[in-house]
This record gives structure tokens, C-alpha cells and sequence, in this order.
């Protein structure tokens, strides 16, 4: 391997490894996107709740 295959081969690594950072960004907002709604779904259901409860 010369210099510019082993200059290439870094090169392309970098970009992989920086796509890899990107892509784990994207899941943790995804993951913190789920965790927001849940939290939310389990306020309205409390919410809902108190309105079935009979009186």
C-alpha cells in the first residue's frame, strides 16, 4: 500500500467514524423523543383517570 492508498484509507475511516456519530446523535434524540412522549402518555393517563373514577 502507498501513501495515497494509506492517505484514502484514513481518509474514508474518518468519514465512517464520523457517520457512526451522526447516526448515534439520531438515536439518542430519537431515544429522548420516546422517553418525552412516554412521560407524557403517563401524565394524560393519570389525567383521564381521575375523570373515570366514579363519584
Amino acid at each position: 500500500m502507498n501513501n495515497q492508498e494509506s492517505l484514502d484509507k484514513v481518509l474514508q475511516l474518518g468519514q465512517q467514524y464520523e457517520e457512526q456519530i451522526q447516526q448515534r446523535k439520531q438515536i439518542q434524540n430519537a431515544i429522548e423523543i420516546v422517553n418525552q412522549t412516554e412521560q407524557q402518555i403517563l401524565k394524560d393517563r393519570k389525567e383521564v383517570e381521575k375523570y373515570l373514577q366514579p363519584k
